[in-house]
This record gives C-alpha cells, structure tokens and sequence, in this order.
C-alpha cells in the first residue's frame, strides 16, 4: 500500500476489512501466515492526520514483527514536511506543522519539540528505500519510486539470513553526484507463501 498521505481513514478502513476477512484478528496480528504487508512510504503530509497514521502503523507493525514493513518515500524527509502545500487553504497538511500544533497542545518546551523532530529524522534514516520479497531466485522489488541503476542486489538476495539489510554506501557515481546511505531490506520468504510472486502479495 503506497501514500497514505495522513489519510488515517483509509488506512482504518483497509485494517477494518482485513479484520471482516479474517486476515487479522481484532489485536491487529495477522492471522493468515502467509501474508506480509509492505507500506511503500508517502505515510505523512497532504493529510491532516499524519501523527494518527504512524501510530496506527506503528501498532500494526509492532504486532507482527517480519510480517509488517514500512518503505521510504519522498515524503519521509524533514526538507520535504517543511514545505507548504500548493493548496494555501488547507490547514495542517504538512507533517512538520502537524507536529509543532501537538506540541503547543500539549505544552511541550522548544527542547522537547525539537526532540520529537529528531526522533522522527531518526525514524526517516531506519526506513529502507526498497525492499526485495521473495524465496529462491523468484524476488520482487517493492519501493517508493525507484532505485538507483546502479545498485546490485545479487549480494543482499545471497544472504543466508531470513531479513537482510545493506547500506547503499559507493555507487561509483560521477564526483559531482551526492548519495546518502540508504538501506536496502530484502526478506526471504518460505516457499509457500510466495507460489507466484507474478501475483501482487496481499497489501492493505
């Protein structure tokens, strides 16, 4: 499931049906254990309920630790909730001003308010960029927009481990080019659960 732009809404009643087609239990673990779920970033901004979108995220994927993973999008950076919205009268729709209103709600001190805006910068820099879903040599990659042609994944998809990360550190890429490191998830799943990876997996 890809921008959910603070739209807790949507995000509830995609969670509501899961629980009517007894995906997930009313504790929001999933009963089927050959579902993973894979949330491909753009969480916050544009909505007015990003704080209530993440939680809810957070819960979800707290419940079913290697079954639920959240994907780095455009969205999931500190320059980019700075920005105004093109639509001037909508009111709170960037994630920074969603977080500075709950903090003068709730009487945070400019100390605790800039605490909350590093821990969500380091949140941002755990997300991988991409992640790599299969079993065998029968993968699919799941990310926001894209990833560097560049990057090889053969090293990462060789792991023996079931979840494997890898920093995308040197690109050889041209002088002027500037690249952060960015995590690459790949998980492999049991052989059941991926017959036919040509099909979607079961998202939200």
């Amino acid at each position: 499931m890809g921008d959910l732009h603070g739209d807790v809404r949507t995000l509830s009643s995609s969670l509501y049906k899961l629980y009517k087609d007894k995906v997930i239990g009313n504790d929001f673990k999933i009963v089927n254990p050959n579902c993973y779920f894979f949330f491909l970033g753009d969480m916050v901004d544009r909505g007015q309920h990003g704080i209530d979108t993440l939680t809810l995220l957070f819960v979800f994927a707290t419940k079913n630790p290697g079954k639920v993973f959240l994907i780095r999008g455009n969205h999931e950076d500190l320059t980019l909730n700075q920005q105004d919205h093109p639509d001037k009268n909508t009111i709170l729709t960037q994630f920074y001003e969603q977080l500075r209103q709950f903090s003068y709600i709730n009487n945070k001190s400019d100390l605790e308010f800039k605490t909350l805006i590093n821990n969500v910068v380091f949140f941002y820099n755990l997300l991988p960029v991409a992640a790599f879903a299969g079993c065998n040599n029968n993968y699919i990659q799941c990310c926001h927009g894209g990833l560097e042609v560049r990057y090889n994944p053969e090293k990462l998809l060789n792991s023996s481990h079931t979840v494997a990360l890898e920093a995308i550190e040197s690109l050889n890429l041209p002088a002027t080019w500037h690249v952060e490191d960015y995590l690459i998830l790949s998980i492999s799943m049991p052989p059941h659960a991926c017959v036919n990876l040509k099909k979607p997996l079961r998202t939200a």
